[in-house]
């Protein structure tokens, strides 16, 4: 990370703004719009898979909500080793935090796996959503730990000054999940037609490859 890090103690405040927020916004622009791009494609193949897919909205943003809260946390941490010029601790830090993002969302992930069907019966699925939304949230949990190292990444090289690689990381993920969906939603190219869970698996390949992207450039 030392080779891409920008020392943010120089040149103008402005610039620095405009740069950090400019490719941090086009990567979270990019993450939505493959988010809607889903919600499209679900809207061709049936009502129950789209409504399916909006009773794991509000446990989808939770557990995303929870992912940003550690990369918040992790990034404050490693930025003062940054700024004080001690890499070494700071690679420590990183090795730290990943360990720990690893750790807490595995587990997190396992709790909700086996507390799904209960949530979203209270949610008020029926028995025809219920199987659809369960089906996508166990496999869209699988991916969730790649998803949350390759966010916590993100924060780690944007506290380091550089925001230009996870700002195209973030795009070039969500372009993966875009371009995957359609193969496994509508069974295109040979693959199978899995409608809402095919969403879930183009989620998690496409989050597993920005997930190794990511560990090469951390």
């Amino acid at each position: 990370m030392a080779n891409h890090a920008q020392d943010l103690t120089e040149g103008s405040v402005a610039s620095h703004l405009v740069r950090l927020t400019g490719f941090m916004l086009m990567g979270f622009v990019s993450v939505m719009g493959a988010n809607l791009m889903e919600t499209v494609y679900l809207g061709l193949v049936g009502t129950n898979d789209l409504a399916g897919l909006g009773f794991t909205f509000p446990i989808v943003m939770t557990l995303q909500g929870v992912t940003m809260g550690l990369s918040i946390g992790a990034s404050s941490v490693v930025a003062r080793s940054i700024g004080l010029g001690d890499w070494d601790k700071a690679r420590q830090l990183i090795t730290h935090c990943f360990v720990l993002a690893i750790l807490l969302i595995i587990a997190i992930a396992i709790v909700v796996w086996f507390a799904l069907p209960a949530v979203f019966s209270l949610l008020g699925a029926g028995e025809e959503i219920l199987p659809l939304s369960v089906d996508y949230m166990q496999i869209w949990l699988i991916g969730l730990p790649f998803f949350a190292v390759a966010m916590v990444g993100s924060t780690l090289m944007r506290a380091a000054g550089n925001a230009k690689t996870p700002g195209y990381l973030m795009t070039i993920g969500s372009g993966l999940q875009i371009v995957i969906g359609p193969l496994f939603i509508f069974g295109l190219a040979g693959f199978p037609k899995m409608g809402l869970a095919g969403a879930a698996v183009a989620f998690v390949i496409a989050r597993t490859l920005s997930f190794l992207m990511y560990t090469y450039f951390v």
